[in-house]
């Protein structure tokens, strides 16, 4: 017990001596309004034919969407804290060393969620842009239906939340590697925030792959199958969902230029029959494309093969994708 206890208390102390605030070290001022956010996406441009000021909308569009569903999910996170972390390490009589890792970690993604945010709003102001018509066709936690579903299953000794989080991370992680070796066409504030999260996930990553292995241990377990399932299943659902959003734009193009670009991009993907979106989505758009195989995440590959329960269901996720 007090190697753990020096563990955890080191894996702490190491997170709050790097950890950084979100006013002063971050440049809030260094906003490009004309770099693109997601810049590797130049076969999807050049299949339909998008000129350059659309290729730099839908990018900004791409980058700004997958933030949003970042902070939105950290939000979800948050409204079940109690169910999912709280009362089950009371319960277990967890040692206080790991409770403030965790404390630690809750305090870290709520961070990352008003950052997220906040970078959104820079955005919207920089171009005088009306901030609630831009997140009309951005993700959003609006409802509890998600939540409810989670907080069910946190209650019922489940750990589906925990997989969402690392499924959320690692797509976060996969963000800022996909941006890492285009720096010098990626909006400096863009970068530089998601610089940081990275490196801040990567120093709390391994809580959620702890908190995993905490409540596996719980006689109330539920099967770890039924979790992964029901994570990967809302997760897509809600991303198809907030995709799904984006036929809103038809009615904001008159409102603003932003707009009205980023409508010429979706009519041009309207036009494509459904096969070819669904295509689109998989193979063309390398942020939107990671969400249909969360299996290929590194972390996500580890915790699964380390239960025999869930090797044959990886395998089978494989031949799917």
């Amino acid at each position: 017990m007090n190697t753990k206890k020096s563990k955890y208390r080191k894996m702490l102390r190491l997170q709050e001596a790097q950890e950084w605030d979100i006013e002063a070290d971050i440049h809030w001022n260094n906003h490009h309004q004309t770099w693109q956010l997601i810049p590797n996406c130049q076969g999807f441009a050049k299949t339909y034919l998008l000129n350059d000021q659309e290729q730099v909308v839908f990018s900004q569009f791409l980058g700004l969407m997958a933030v949003k569903a970042i902070s939105q999910h950290e939000k979800i996170l948050a409204s079940v804290q109690e169910d999912c972390w709280r009362k089950p390490l009371q319960k277990k009589n967890s040692n206080c060393d790991y409770r403030e890792l965790g404390e630690q970690f809750f305090k870290e993604e709520a961070k990352h969620s008003k950052a997220f945010a906040k970078y959104i709003d820079v955005f919207a102001a920089s171009r005088n842009m009306d901030i609630n018509e831009l997140n009309s066709i951005l993700p959003e936690y609006k409802n509890s239906w998600m939540a409810s579903i989670f907080k069910w299953n946190s209650k019922l000794g489940g750990r589906a939340i925990w997989w969402l989080v690392m499924i959320t991370e690692e797509e976060s992680l996969a963000l800022f590697r996909s941006i890492r070796s285009h720096k010098k066409a990626v909006d400096p504030l863009f970068y530089e925030l998601n610089e940081c999260h990275f490196q801040e996930e990567i120093r709390h990553s391994s809580y959620a792959p702890l908190m995993l292995r905490e409540l596996t241990a719980s006689k109330m377990a539920w099967p770890f199958k039924f979790d992964f399932i029901l994570a990967n299943l809302l997760h897509k659902v809600w991303i198809g969902l907030q995709i799904w959003k984006l036929r809103k734009v038809t009615k904001l193009e008159q409102s603003h230029p932003f707009f009205g670009t980023l409508n010429r991009v979706y009519k041009k993907i309207n036009r494509l029959s459904l096969r070819k979106k669904l295509s689109l989505l998989r193979n063309d758009i390398p942020v939107l494309s990671q969400v249909f195989d969360s299996s290929r995440h590194r972390a996500i590959a580890i915790e699964l093969q380390r239960n025999p329960d869930l090797r044959s269901l990886r395998r089978g996720l494989q031949n799917v994708y």
